[in-house]
């Protein structure tokens, strides 16, 4: 009989979750006479995109010119029934080229997700496939054009069942299930070195209240990845919040609990205590505020968002201990257009699926980008601080609209006396995005936009910075309802610094200091079936 070794198991566990999970997700899609009656959405586009570049590898030393074009065909999926949701896009960039400069490349960039309710109130279950080309190595070449060789693609997919019960006007309870499965190619570390299966549990019963309430919860956490099958990281939290609502806008919380947190040689136990804040002042504003003393130090959370006709606005500040793969694509998908578009339409358009359609018409026809820069995702095989925040924001004119983020984060790996680190992710990161659309007639628009982005290295990763500044300027002419022809000039600028040491023999070679400059300019058409 064939025996599987310990460090085998987790490696076929993740196949076999990941294909359950693809699986689970197609057959609630397809399998269901309920779910095929219900109306559904697909939006198939195309866009083509020359870019000529002076500097295709954005090299400081050996600057080689090239015409890449890229094609990106693309499905917006989107079905809604009683008991069931999916959206999703299906897209991916091929890379051509003409110059023969580099490889021609397939770059993904899908997901597809499903929320549905087979019992209702009481049984949800939520699914996640997704496939995302991501930045690589994080003082690398920063930047979204064609020309940036620093790439690497994730797999990802999640399932996540739950239960959750009014059992009362006042009363409810909710248990969850969460399950991700992820593989990456092609990132800073070995191949396989990220490939992960997070797993989480949660419990929940509160007491609304009326003025005073009860919340009790459980959370677990445990991260473990295929390069270590040994290491399993870890973190429990159990909490008790005494809940106080003064008016139905306002609630305050006291919290007390227990805190452990389990990962490399360690294990770390304390008393949780915190508080919390919820306001509410209206349905277009929201304030959600929590502080907490925990294992690894301070932690807190931070949420604001606001939304009016005009504007909308999300910010969160954030201190809290986590795992790369627990945490995988949510910083490099960076804040979403039209998500913030769709908040300011809500009270003009109603109705979801027409202000989607109006959301994606105003991102073409405008040349908005599809999400605003963000901090990256770093990889260490054990437990991070991260703390930072972000603010985004959106203004919509009659004839401009304005789109704007700001965001630093500091990230730090929790390390014992023992442990070491072959790969860490001690950095700091901030960065700002700026652009502005301006519609000069019904039918073309000239945009402009700014991008600025630093990533200092701290610990091990000391002396080992990027700094990356870069701007656009365009136009982009609607040729029809579906179909839109877009030009643009870019020029961005690299600085990277790598400290010195010693090679294996014991030779000292000296820090070294590069600047790259790359000049590109684009033509491209996008056309909407």
């Amino acid at each position: 009989m064939a025996t599987t070794t310990r460090a085998e198991r987790p490696a076929r566990a993740g196949r076999r979750g990941a294909v359950a999970a693809g699986t689970t997700l197609l057959v609630l899609l397809t399998a269901s006479p309920a779910l095929q009656a219900q109306a559904w959405r697909f939006e198939p586009a195309v866009k083509v995109t020359a870019v000529a570049t002076d500097n295709v590898g954005l090299s400081s030393t050996q600057e080689q010119s090239d015409v890449v074009v890229v094609t990106t065909p693309s499905v917006r999926v989107q079905g809604r029934g009683p008991r069931y949701e999916v959206t999703g896009a299906l897209a991916a960039d091929a890379v051509q080229y003409l110059g023969r400069s580099r490889g021609d490349r397939l770059f993904p960039q899908t997901t597809l997700d499903l929320r549905s309710q087979p019992v209702e109130r009481l049984f949800f279950l939520d699914a996640q496939a997704s496939a995302r080309t991501t930045t690589s190595d994080p003082f690398g070449d920063l930047g979204d054009g064609p020309t940036v060789l620093n790439r690497s693609r994730v797999l990802r997919g999640s399932l996540s069942p739950r239960l959750e019960r009014e059992l009362s006007p006042t009363t409810r309870f909710s248990l969850r299930s969460d399950h991700a499965w992820s593989r990456g190619f092609g990132s800073q570390t070995a191949p396989s070195s990220n490939d992960a299966y997070v797993e989480g549990q949660a419990g929940l019963y509160e007491l609304k209240p009326l003025p005073m309430g009860l919340r009790l919860s459980y959370d677990r956490q445990m991260t473990r990845y295929k390069s270590q099958p040994d290491n399993e990281l870890e973190f429990r939290t159990a909490r008790a919040a005494l809940l106080y609502s003064p008016d139905p806008e306002l609630t305050l919380g006291l919290t007390v609990g227990r805190d452990e947190g389990r990962y490399t040689t360690n294990t770390l136990r304390d008393t949780l205590r915190g508080v919390s804040l919820r306001w509410v002042p209206s349905e277009r504003t929201r304030l959600e505020m929590q502080a907490e003393r925990r294992f690894f130090g301070n932690g807190w959370d931070a949420t604001l968002s606001h939304r009016s006709p005009f504007v909308a606005i999300n910010a969160r500040v954030q201190r809290s201990v986590s795992t790369y793969a627990s945490r995988l694509g949510v910083l490099s998908a960076g804040t979403d257009v039209a998500g913030l578009l769709d908040a300011m339409l809500t009270t003009r358009v109603p109705d979801p699926n027409q202000r989607s359609q109006l959301v994606q018409d105003i991102i073409a026809q405008r040349g908005l980008p599809d999400s605003l820069s963000s901090a990256i995702d770093l990889y260490s095989g054990g437990a991070q601080v991260t703390q930072g925040g972000t603010l985004g924001l959106a203004w919509m004119g009659p004839r401009n609209v304005l789109t704007s983020q700001v965001y630093a984060l500091r990230t730090r790996d929790l390390r014992g006396p023992d442990d070491v680190l072959l790969v860490s992710a001690d950095s700091r990161q901030r960065g700002a995005s700026v652009g502005l659309s301006h519609r000069l007639t019904p039918q073309l628009s000239a945009e402009a936009a700014v991008t600025f982005a630093r990533v200092r290295g701290e610990g091990s990763n000391l002396g080992r910075n990027t700094r990356n500044l870069g701007w656009r300027i365009g136009a982009t002419q609607a040729l029809s309802l579906r179909t839109s022809a877009t030009a643009g000039l870019r020029f961005q600028t690299v600085h990277s610094d790598t400290p010195g040491g010693l090679t294996s023999d014991g030779t000292r070679f000296a820090a070294n200091s590069s600047k790259a400059e790359a000049t590109s300019l684009s033509v491209g058409v996008l056309h909407r079936f």
